[in-house]
């Protein structure tokens, strides 16, 4: 009997049991991947026969599947608050619980603010504010080189007028902003270990960090922070409860804390306030 796209893609998530959390759903998006069909399509076309050519294509993908590749990385791109970014092996993917730092940071920034987005990846956290509040500037960086390609490719298609920096935190910035983000670096040795063999593929260099890294951080931001300018940042639930005390310590004030959906602990922010 003739494989119909329904059938095929019943195959593969069959397959992929004991691999993935989400088989089924893992299994439609390398299939409609590799056919180039968006939801609607992929159901109405269910039906239909596939060529032995896309199947040995998508045989293919979940090959790499199976090898601990996460989907985002084998179809290089991932969906992040209702935008699509170009992702590769080079960047961290997005992820829902980050979008917990777009939400509170929407909730202070005006309209045609400076932005600057510092550990960009693919550069999903400062393209998704700047193109939310219209900001009239936009600078992403990092220190990895083949992050900022990444992000490039990214600003290309939402932003084209964003400011690319290689910059080992704040050392190559220049200028003041309304509004810094950062998704740093930030898990632990102890916890990196513990991680799912997919995490592991991502660069360590966005996921390793500590506690030195996230106060130099705060307080090499301080001095780039505009009067009343705000400071967000992503962290694990452990550091937000003294990198608020960093933010203190550094005179800045209105210093809240916002949770995921999970109802973890996972930004800190705080705004900078000038004195006369």
């Amino acid at each position: 009997m003739p494989d119909t796209l329904r059938s095929f893609c019943n195959d593969m998530a069959l397959i992929l049991q004991g691999h993935s959390d989400t088989p089924v759903l893992d299994a439609r998006l390398l299939c409609s991947h590799v056919l180039g069909l968006d939801h609607s399509h992929f159901i109405l076309q269910s039906n239909e026969e596939l060529l032995e050519s896309q199947k040995a294509n998508i045989r293919a993908l979940v090959a790499r599947r199976l090898e601990g590749y996460c989907v985002a990385s084998i179809i290089h791109e991932k969906d992040f608050y209702g935008r699509t970014f170009y992702v590769n092996e080079n960047v961290l993917i997005p992820r829902p619980d980050t979008e917990t730092l777009i939400e509170a940071a929407l909730e202070v920034l005006a309209k045609g603010s400076r932005i600057l987005d510092v550990c960009t990846g693919s550069g999903c956290i400062g393209l998704t504010l700047a193109l939310e509040t219209e900001a009239s500037s936009l600078t992403l960086s990092d220190i990895s080189p083949e992050a900022l390609e990444v992000a490039q490719t990214n600003a290309h298609t939402y932003y084209k007028s964003a400011n690319l920096v290689l910059s080992d935190l704040f050392q190559a910035i220049e200028g003041k902003f309304d509004i810094i983000a950062a998704n740093p670096p930030y898990v632990t040795l102890d916890q990196y270990e513990a991680l799912a063999p997919e995490v592991k593929r991502e660069p360590s260099l966005a996921l390793i960090g500590n506690q030195g890294l996230l106060d130099r951080l705060v307080k090499e931001a301080c001095p780039h922070l505009q009067d009343k300018g705000w400071l967000f940042m992503e962290l694990d639930p452990d550091q937000c409860k003294p990198t608020l005390m960093t933010m203190k310590s550094m005179g800045m004030v209105n210093l809240r804390s916002y949770r995921d959906l999970g109802g973890n602990l996972r930004v800190a922010a705080a705004q900078r306030q000038y004195h006369k």
